[in-house]
């Protein structure tokens, strides 16, 4: 049977510790108690009378010992439906007792469950916005989609190697497509000397004191002689940084220049008759010829090479590529002006 809880007046069944709607503690003799005051005034009340007059009370045939939760009416019957107790919807997740949904606390231990019951329903509504549908795209949002990627693609491949300058294929030693790219005869025969160049700066370095300060500071190439003349520093054996020009001429027979001389001014040099050996009479006047040739191409503006070239002959330097440098195609044919090879 059920009886009144002293906190909240709730029903509350018999054998619980501890009130479902409030979760007030009921001591076991308390509840016997309770359960034993319901009984008596439930039997001081004042039977219901039958309406067809007869004086039997509709009451008397109830067992007393159902009242106290000892089974069925005196009458054999099943309890109906509505004298029996809510059917346990689930159970305590302290103590596992069952329980019903619309418990505040477990009839057992004194759990409370609306916490728990509203997380769990939380949890549920959350995983209900997760599991929405993606809304669908309106009418011609795919195109226009497809048309921004094709714009994107553009933008990131196509772009840049339309805008890509000749002096950053060379900053990546492709000659082959500096060459391709460079625009005009001039443009063209400049980088094919600086390809030669190039493959001329390893035997530069190793002439050094120290091939570690090797910097190409200047270079020039006259097209129709087809000489090359570099200026380049580095330090000598007390750690000075000094500078030569290095003077090539064009090797027709091997198709590429060779070194003619290195000289560290531009100075014409004195030949004594008497004091200077017949060699070095020889040397000092190929030396002062070679000054003289060197002076005129440099004092010509037209043929020094860009500063773009330069930089990316030193940045091969610094990156260690200059020994992979080879003669393009276009390089090997090259010649002085008005010739060709066989």
């Amino acid at each position: 049977m059920s009886i009144l809880c002293p906190e909240c007046n709730s029903p509350i069944s018999d054998g619980v510790s501890t009130c479902p709607n409030c979760g007030f503690p009921l001591a076991e003799g308390e509840a016997k108690q309770l359960k034993a005051e319901a009984v008596e005034e439930f039997e001081a009340s004042p039977a219901t009378v039958a309406n067809d007059g007869d004086d039997k009370i509709e009451g008397a045939s109830l067992d007393v010992a159902a009242l106290s939760g000892g089974g069925a009416a005196s009458s054999g019957q099943p309890e109906s439906s509505s004298a029996t107790e809510e059917k346990p919807v689930g159970f305590c997740p302290k103590c596992g007792n069952p329980v019903n949904a619309d418990q505040a606390y477990c009839g057992n231990c004194g759990f409370k469950l609306i916490e728990k019951r509203q997380a769990v329903d939380e949890h549920k509504h959350l995983k209900k916005d997760i599991s929405l549908k993606v809304p669908r795209l309106p009418k011609g949002a795919l195109k226009i989609a497809l048309a921004a990627c094709a714009v994107a693609i553009v933008a990131i491949f196509v772009v840049p190697a339309l805008t890509v300058s000749t002096d950053d294929l060379l900053m990546k030693g492709d000659f082959e497509g500096a060459y391709a790219k460079a625009s005009g005869d001039k443009a063209k025969a400049d980088i094919l000397a600086l390809n030669h160049i190039a493959t001329l700066c390893p035997d530069v370095i190793d002439g050094l004191k120290d091939g570690d300060s090797f910097e190409l500071r200047q270079a020039w190439y006259d097209p129709a002689e087809c000489e090359i003349v570099l200026k380049v520093s580095g330090a000598n054996s007390m750690g000075g940084t000094v500078s030569n020009y290095w003077y090539y001429t064009f090797d027709e027979d091997e198709g590429t220049f060779s070194l003619y001389t290195t000289v560290s001014d531009l100075e014409e040099e004195e030949i004594y008759e008497y004091a200077d050996e017949w060699d070095e009479k020889l040397e000092k006047a190929l030396n002062n010829v070679a000054k003289g040739d060197i002076g005129e191409i440099i004092s010509d503006d037209e043929l020094e090479l860009p500063k773009g070239h330069i930089k990316a002959i030193n940045a091969l330097f610094e990156e260690d590529k200059l020994d992979d440098v080879a003669l393009i195609d276009a390089a090997t044919k090259l010649a002085p002006k008005g010739e060709t090879d066989a």
